[in-house]
């Protein structure tokens, strides 16, 4: 059986993103905002927070003592653990398209960022200096908001935009098969990859497997239970 160790009144209707914890320490975004840190073992309220002027709207990710994050105000945000101040965000300038609503990957030095306005960008994990950018599109040529977070396979990064199509890329950025792969299903969920495999649930309640390397969507399995 599962019992509650604890819960925290302090971040009440403050929620709705994931949690990310180095050691003992929790890190959460809120929606008022602020990165708190907790204790794992008590869920108390650590010394060290961060405030930005919106609210966050991905979950966290760490990576080399720094959190990553979106924000409702269209930024990524780096910040430094015990910092008060970001380490950069992206872009520097002008807001991006739409909001960084997925939780980005890290992955030695670069970070990989799904934004709602359909590009994918990687980042340099310590300057915030784009390294490229690719505008994943729907079956009209229409950019599509890029809801899951990506994920790495293979030495490729996965992308599942939300009209359904499986982008496979080089880690330089340029695409691994000449044209994506499509389910034919909206896709809003997160998704997982595995020797060559992607594993995709989509609206109509089906799971789709897609093979990277033979570019092929096996037959959808039905999720719904029937009475």
């Amino acid at each position: 059986t599962f019992t509650r160790e604890w819960e925290s009144e302090a971040l009440a209707d403050k929620l709705w993103t994931s949690p990310a914890i180095v050691g003992d320490t929790l890190y959460v975004s809120t929606f008022d905002g602020h990165i708190r840190a907790l204790s794992a073992e008590t869920g108390g309220l650590l010394n060290w927070s961060f405030k930005a002027e919106a609210g966050f709207s991905s979950s966290p990710v760490i990576y080399d003592d720094t959190i990553f994050v979106g924000s409702f105000d269209r930024h990524l945000y780096a910040i430094e653990i015990g910092s008060d101040e970001p380490l950069w965000r992206f872009p520097r300038e002008k807001p991006a398209g739409n909001w960084f609503w997925a939780a980005p990957e890290v992955n030695e030095g670069i970070v990989y960022a799904g934004c709602l306005d359909g590009t994918l960008y990687a980042i340099d994990a310590r300057t915030g200096e784009e390294k490229w950018s690719y505008e994943t599109q729907d079956e009209r040529g229409k950019p599509s908001p890029i809801v899951s977070s990506p994920v790495l396979m293979d030495n490729l990064l996965i992308v599942v935009n939300e009209a359904g199509f499986v982008y496979a890329f080089n880690l330089d950025g340029k695409l691994a098969n000449e044209e994506p792969i499509s389910v034919g299903d909206d896709v809003r969920s997160s998704f997982s990859a595995h020797e060559g495999r992607v594993y995709i649930r989509g609206e109509k309640n089906k799971l789709y497997v897609v093979d990277i390397g033979d570019r092929e969507v096996s037959q959808p399995i039905s999720l719904t239970i029937e009475e």
